[in-house]
């Protein structure tokens, strides 16, 4: 089973609390609602990384698994990858450098050219980086959009279902990766 891990997050935020409260029209000096507008981006932010597959912003990542397929890959389901730091497989309780290939940006992937083991069950520990280098406009506005959804729904939103609205969903959708 593949586990991630955030080795170095994100910096900042895709979406800022002053614009989230200037696109519901709420008073910028008023910070009695400010924890939960935190919450709410923070939330829409998540939500929308495990609906589309994508990472909103450069962040590295530990990836530890194992290898289960004869042709030797490593999946990784965390879009856009940009780059790919090591990759390492446990040894004698130690983690030792391989070489390998490797597939960036959606749908990424390694391929481990030289496994020391025949054991195709060996673990290994990738880091990488993953994550948009820019955020499209209409992507900021439906996640702005999903956020006005989740505030003035609050405590009403369905626990079934996608929880934001269809023209939110129909934006999110152009972006999902789909894993082949």
């Amino acid at each position: 089973m593949a586990q991630y891990s955030i080795v170095t997050p994100p910096v900042g935020g895709v979406l800022s609390l002053a614009t989230l409260k200037e696109f519901l029209r709420l008073d910028a000096s008023d910070i009695s609602e400010d924890t939960i507008l935190n919450l709410i981006i923070s939330s829409v932010q998540s939500s929308f990384e495990r609906y589309s597959g994508l990472v909103l912003q450069e962040t590295t990542f530990k990836l530890l698994t194992q290898l289960r397929s004869i042709e030797n890959i490593i999946p990784i389901a965390k879009n856009p990858v940009t780059s790919i730091t090591s990759v390492k497989e446990l040894i004698d309780a130690v983690y030792v450098d391989v070489d390998y290939t490797a597939k960036d940006g959606n749908n990424a992937h390694i391929h481990i050219l030289n496994s020391t083991s025949s054991d195709i069950h060996n673990n290994y520990e990738v880091i990488f980086v993953a994550g948009l280098d820019t955020i499209p406009n209409n992507l900021t506005l439906a996640l702005y959009q999903h956020c006005a959804f989740a505030y003035e729904n609050r405590g009403d939103c369905p626990i079934e279902g996608s929880g934001f609205p269809q023209i939110v969903k129909n934006t999110y959708d152009a972006y999902k990766v789909l894993y082949i």
